[in-house]
């Protein structure tokens, strides 16, 4: 990941990890310092680095940053449209996913995480980042569409940053 790839060249840059070894190192452990404690759940999670890191480490969003580049790809949703006027977006969901009980993936997780991020009295920090989220829109099981009152286009970035999908 974007992070995993950070964290490396700090390491790198700093002198932790010899030059020679760069492309070399398979498996083992990296311990990441955070100037917080993570909640450990992303909708009602802080602002702060602990929560963005253990939320993107744990969880897993509609989309997410590609390795190679700072542009978002597929993750839980396989393909996106987006209305004329950035306010109604429409997510084809991936199949055969699955919860850690086996509960399968299905749109109402997104409305879920949507929903509860957006509730007033949940106060998640995430929620001033879809100010003018109005509702979801279960189109299928398969199938979510998410509507703001207001245009957003830079829904697909914050959505790659920190926002991943609670059961």
């Amino acid at each position: 990941s974007l992070l995993s790839a950070a964290v490396f060249a700090a390491l790198l840059w700093s002198g932790t990890v010899p030059a020679q070894t760069v492309g070399r190192i398979q498996g083992g452990t990296v311990t990441i310092a955070v100037p917080t404690m993570p909640t450990g759940y992303s909708v009602v999670a802080s602002a702060g680095l602990g929560d963005v890191l253990a939320a993107n480490l744990i969880g897993e969003g509609l989309v997410r940053w590609k390795k190679s580049a700072l542009e978002v790809e597929p993750a839980l949703a396989t393909s996106w449209t987006v209305d004329k006027n950035a306010t109604v977006w429409t997510f084809k969901l991936r199949e055969g996913v699955k919860w850690h009980d086996g509960t399968p993936f299905t749109a109402a997780d997104v409305k879920f995480t949507f929903d509860t991020i957006a509730d007033s009295k949940v106060r998640s920090a995430t929620a001033g980042q879809i100010a003018s989220y109005e509702r979801t829109e279960i189109v299928s099981p398969t199938e979510v569409r998410i509507v703001f009152g207001k245009p957003f286009s830079a829904l697909l970035y914050m959505l790659a940053y920190r926002m991943p999908i609670v059961p």
